[in-house]
């Protein structure tokens, strides 16, 4: 019985973790297709939109940091931290 409980439990943990996945893949391709698309930052619903489209995927990404070098200016360069995934900045 202790054995169909487990199994039971590790099938819906990774049907869950696979639909969560799923669902931000989704997201990660979305928010990609509102940033083709320009940046309307004259129009308070649409950053609306794309801030929480940026939010959920803070929250939801399995994160895969990278670590790179931004050049500020010609003597200047600055370390920064993004997820390969979905572009997240750490701040």
């Amino acid at each position: 019985m202790f054995y169909i409980i487990i199994n039971s439990a590790i099938i819906y943990y990774n049907t869950f973790t696979m639909e969560q996945e799923h669902k931000t893949d989704c997201m990660i391709r979305a928010i990609n297709i509102v940033r083709e698309c320009g940046g309307y930052t004259d129009d308070h619903e649409y950053m609306k939109i794309y801030s929480l489209m940026g939010a959920y995927l803070k929250k939801h990404c399995q994160h895969e940091w990278v670590k790179d070098t931004i050049d500020i200016r010609e003597d200047y360069s600055r370390i920064i931290f993004y997820c390969q995934k979905c572009y997240t900045t750490e701040s």
